[in-house]
């Protein structure tokens, strides 16, 4: 019977049949050509003495060497299984049974490492070579934001962007990043409405009572008027002092609806010349003075401001005249 072990045989000891067959036989690796003639080798276990067929019979435990295909065999009882049945079943090679850098880059074939096959958080950065991992190797969507640590992407890693521009969100509602470019410049980053853009700061945006010191304004420009008696103020004219030199007398017209100026502008005229200055309506504007009739300058280097109170009236101040 197969698996009795081992045993001790002394000089001059008698080796009986069943040591033979059990201690030797069944326990040896016996060597075939190929399987039929392994299968031939086996019987009934019975003497043909006793009408049996003479040849060993087949137990669990049995161990054969076939020459063709060149592997090793074992009996389980019911049939002879192959050598590949010794191959390490998957799952069951732990980390406790790999020495450190026992697995080098030559133990693993092309492709064998997937991602089943690694642990949760197993590859750190200590465990990667500089310039190993290449975009061919990560799938589409793999690296995930609790895959990348706070603060680990830096700003080399990051993608190049538009001359002159940042990088956000410049519209009302949640969506990727793009570039927001100063294409101009002069220009700050506001937003309006429900956009980011950049753009010149004008009248319209700064907000009704905005805190603004004095010492962050400019000084008003002083301009000379173009033109003959009788033209009409410019639209650039707004919040300047506009100086008149003629030496005759001069009419210049206040713009009433062709000019769109906000309430509240304020034009200062400088009579330069000998010739009176006179301001007078112009397309629809009232011209109102706090002096009947006087709105002109008194003389030469006389000054007369003009004030938008109203959608097309203005108001004169200053040292004025009929």
């Amino acid at each position: 019977m197969a698996g009795t072990g081992v045993k001790l045989f002394l000089s001059g000891e008698v080796a009986y049949a069943a040591d033979v067959n059990t201690y030797l036989m069944d326990q040896v690796v016996a060597v075939f050509d190929d399987s039929t003639e392994r299968d031939n080798a086996y019987g009934d276990g019975i003497p043909v003495s006793l009408g049996g067929d003479g040849k060993p019979s087949l137990s669990p435990g049995r161990f054969c060497y076939l020459i063709d295909p060149g592997e090793v065999q074992y009996y389980n009882g019911t049939s002879w299984q192959a050598s590949s049945q010794f191959s390490i079943e998957d799952g069951s090679i732990t980390e406790i049974k790999l020495a450190n850098l026992a697995v080098t880059t030559g133990k693993i074939a092309n492709l064998a490492v997937t991602s089943g096959k690694l642990a949760a958080d197993a590859v750190t950065s200590d465990k990667i070579l500089d310039g190993s991992v290449i975009e061919s190797k990560i799938l589409n969507s793999a690296v995930t934001t609790n895959k990348i640590n706070d603060n680990a992407v830096t700003a080399a890693k990051f993608r190049q962007s538009t001359s002159t521009s940042v990088v956000g969100n410049a519209t009302g509602s949640t969506a990727n990043v793009t570039d927001i470019q100063a294409s101009s410049d002069a220009t700050v980053l506001r937003r309006n409405g429900s956009a980011l853009e950049f753009e010149k700061i004008s009248n319209v945006n700064i907000a009704d009572n905005a805190s603004i010191s004095s010492t962050k304004l400019g000084p008003v420009s002083v301009t000379a008027h173009i033109g003959a008696s009788g033209s009409t103020i410019s639209a650039s004219y707004a919040n300047q002092i506009i100086t008149v030199t003629s030496a005759g007398a001069f009419n210049l017209g206040l713009s009433g609806s062709d000019v769109s100026y906000p309430l509240g502008t304020t034009i200062t005229f400088v009579q330069m010349g000998a010739g009176k200055l006179t301001l007078t309506s112009h397309e629809g504007s009232t011209v109102v003075s706090p002096i009947s009739g006087a709105f002109s300058c008194r003389a030469q280097y006389s000054i007369v401001s003009a004030i938008k109170i109203a959608s097309t009236t203005w108001l004169l101040a200053g040292d004025l005249a009929t």
